[in-house]
């Protein structure tokens, strides 16, 4: 008697859903009232004159409209549950250091109060959140825990309160006061609710994922105890605001139309500020200098511009975002340990031209924003420093920092210089591998247009009630090879007797049947031998094996004989054998003549390591590989993206340097330049076996210029609000 079935996943998980969104109502109901009354012994407990009287306007008010948010929360925190990213879905930027400058100050205290709101919640229900976050991606059918697969987690319901208190025509520091009172009680509220989820899904059969147990870096275990002090986001929003007006940029600081910063800056906020453990090593450190009393106006250093004095507090700060930044770029985890030195040494001269140039910080274009940027993603195509061409790479990189470490610096010139005589020196060194690469791209090109009209060809021919209804072997053979036959003599020659190689597919399905072909024999002798010789002239066009052309042709010799002979027998299909390692049944098929492979550098399936042996013989990540991220997928590479690639027994690290039209070309350069090329089935089928890696495609220098704007993010929400 066969078992009965489990209960449905899904189901289950959708009814955990619609419980939250039930009980959401009542629950905001009741942190309502909790934080009404918190406010009220706040304020009455309060020795200031002031706040007391702050804290008493905040609680009449949230009395008056806080119906208006509870009527409002339950619609929202639906929508938020379905914008939240699924289990594959990359988590959003929680802040980017270049939209800061564009964000309005209203947007500034908004950011920090709904940050400040989530860290309170998150306090309340981590213990039960590590549950139901197991149970979440199990009913999710995931192996492993991954967080942000639970639509319930604790941002979610922060973000739908934050929207919800807007609606209540409250002014912005009103709101301010609410939030963390009414953090507070909801953190109560979603905790008690997290256990009832977790146990009506137990009840009901589930069990929880498994957790991957990654211990942390030593300074990650060490926290900074009491109020952080430094820059915070205002402090780089004031920075990046009067270097623009300096240099003559817009002034116009309010969020361009059509975008919203809160929903692109901080649906994932919370998540990622526990989740990049290195990002938290880096705020850690930043909070330390300032508890250390860097902030205050620092002494310049002998030899230093500003040595009469001290530095202003904009140079302070300027220098402080630097340091950070270089901190930062040289924790890097795809940057080799000789390039993370370089990158520490050039930090003298950075300082020391930030303090004169702030330009750096918000125009891409500067020189030394450019040389820092043009070195770093070049330097991403090195996987080890015993990887032949790095020496000479490495070489004139520290030549130029040393030369900058030695050079008075007035303006951003001497980067400006630097960084041209690297990019000649690329540039020659490059020469060459860029007239192989045109060539390799040109050949790619031609296979690419042609499969893609090959592809068009085939959709057409499955249509045709002739073929539909061919022997399985026949049709293998037309809508694979032949198609590509079809579409590489569009503009060529006729075969003899045909207007088109198209024209002979009739022939081809007819001939192929003898029960058909039998019934009129005469025109079985007049087509059959130009048939056959046409069938090999456009094979042998596209550089289809010779072995396989001859094997399908001797088969249809074999049913044209049996035709003419007069048997009435099943037609049995011809043994067509592909040693080609094409699957012709796919949609679409990549296909190359022997010639065009070797002029692309098409990479082969026996270049990679089979499935079989791969998984025996996979190296364990090292600490330089991004193994806490999922990797992104095949459709989010674009040129200028790396990949690490296991072939012919090691990794090696390629970019993206061209794709065909069509997609289904790729052309990759080493770090010396060498072009290798594959096509995307194969990339795909790599990427799935576990021998190429997409590595993280964000700038490095963005990356590390968005951790400094993240630790001002966390300093702010930090502070007493």
């Amino acid at each position: 008697m066969p078992s009965p079935a489990p209960p449905l996943r899904e189901n289950l998980f959708q009814e955990c859903l619609d419980m939250a969104i039930g009980e959401s109502a009542a629950m905001a109901s009741r942190a309502m009232a909790e934080a009404g009354k918190s406010l009220a012994q706040a304020a009455t407990a309060s020795q200031d004159v002031s706040d007391r009287a702050r804290l008493s306007e905040a609680a009449s008010a949230l009395k008056r409209r806080g119906q208006t948010a509870i009527d409002a929360f339950p619609a929202l925190l639906r929508e938020e549950i379905a914008a939240a990213p699924g289990a594959a879905a990359p988590s959003p930027k929680v802040i980017s250091f270049e939209a800061l400058e564009l964000m309005a100050e209203d947007q500034v205290d908004d950011t920090v109060d709904l940050i400040r709101g989530q860290q309170i919640v998150m306090s309340a229900v981590e213990p039960d959140l590590v549950q139901l976050n197991a149970l979440a991606s199990a009913a999710q059918g995931l192996h492993l825990v991954k967080a942000s697969s639970n639509p319930l987690r604790p941002e979610v319901w922060v973000r739908a309160l934050h929207r919800a208190l807007g609606r209540c025509a409250a002014d912005p520091a009103t709101r301010a006061s609410w939030m963390p009172h009414i953090s507070s009680a909801l953190g109560c509220e979603v905790a008690a609710l997290y256990r009832r989820l977790s146990q009506h899904m137990m009840q009901h059969g589930a069990s929880p994922a498994a957790y991957r147990i990654v211990p942390p870096p030593p300074e990650a275990r060490r926290r900074v105890d009491g109020a952080p002090q430094g820059p915070t986001l205002r402090d780089l929003k004031r920075l990046l605001v009067g270097v623009s007006r300096e240099a003559g940029a817009s002034q116009n600081l309010t969020q361009p139309a059509g975008q919203t910063m809160n929903g692109m800056t901080m649906p994932a906020a919370m998540e990622a500020l526990q989740d990049m453990q290195q990002m938290g090593d880096v705020v850690r450190r930043m909070q330390e200098r300032w508890r250390q009393g860097v902030w205050q106006a620092e002494p310049a250093k002998p030899g230093e511009q500003g040595a009469t004095g001290t530095f202003t507090p904009t140079q302070t700060l300027a220098r402080e975002v630097a340091r950070q930044m270089i901190a930062n770029v040289a924790a890097d985890a795809r940057l080799l340990p000789d390039v993370q030195d370089v990158v520490r040494e050039l930090e003298p001269a950075l300082l020391r031209l930030v303090m004169l140039d702030q330009r750096f910080f918000v125009e891409r274009t500067h020189p030394a924003r450019e040389l820092l940027e043009e070195v770093t993603q070049r330097s991403l195509g090195w996987p080890s420093p015993d990887t032949p061409g790095f020496a000479e790479f490495l070489a004139p990189l520290r030549d130029a920092v040393q030369m900058l470490s030695q050079m008075p610096l007035e303006d951003a010139e001497p980067f400006a210089y630097a960084l041209a005589v690297l990019r000649q020196t690329w540039a020659d060194s490059e020469k060459r591998k860029r007239q192989q690469r045109a060539s390799m791209a040109r050949a790619l090109l031609k296979a690419d247009a042609r499969n893609h009209a090959a592809s068009d060809l085939a959709t057409r021919l499955r249509e045709r009630p002739d073929v539909a209804s061919a022997p399985a072997h026949i049709q293998r053979f037309l809508l694979g090879p032949w198609c590509h036959v079809m579409a590489a003599n569009a503009d060529g020659p006729a075969p003899q007797g045909y207007a088109s190689y198209g024209d002979m597919v009739n022939d081809i399905v007819w001939s192929a049947q003898p029960r058909l072909a039998a019934q009129n024999p005469a025109r079985l002798e007049r087509i059959g031998a130009p048939l056959l010789q046409a069938m090999r002239s456009g094979l042998a066009g596209i550089g289809y094996p010779a072995s396989e052309t001859q094997q399908f042709v001797d088969g249809l010799a074999s049913a044209h004989t049996r035709a003419l002979g007069g048997a009435m027998l099943d037609d049995a299909p011809s043994a067509v054998k592909s040693d080609t390692g094409v699957d012709w049944q796919q949609e679409s098929v990549a296909w190359l003549a022997p010639h065009e492979m070797a002029d692309s550098r098409l990479m082969q399936a026996g270049e990679s390591v089979p499935a079989t042996e791969f998984q025996a013989t996979r190296p364990e990540p090292s600490a330089q590989q991004h193994t806490h991220a999922a990797p992104p997928p095949v459709d989010s590479l674009q040129p200028g993206h790396y990949v690490e690639v296991l072939v012919r027994g090691s990794w090696s690290r390629w970019r993206l340097t061209w794709a065909s039209p069509h997609g289904s070309m790729l052309m990759f350069t080493d770090a010396q330049g060498q072009p290798e090329s594959m096509t995307r089935q194969m990339l795909e089928k790599m990427v799935e076996l576990g021998a190429v890696r997409l590595l993280p495609s964000a700038s490095v220098v963005d990356g590390a210029l968005d951790a400094v704007a993240l630790a001002a993010l966390e300093t702010s929400a930090r502070l007493p609000g």
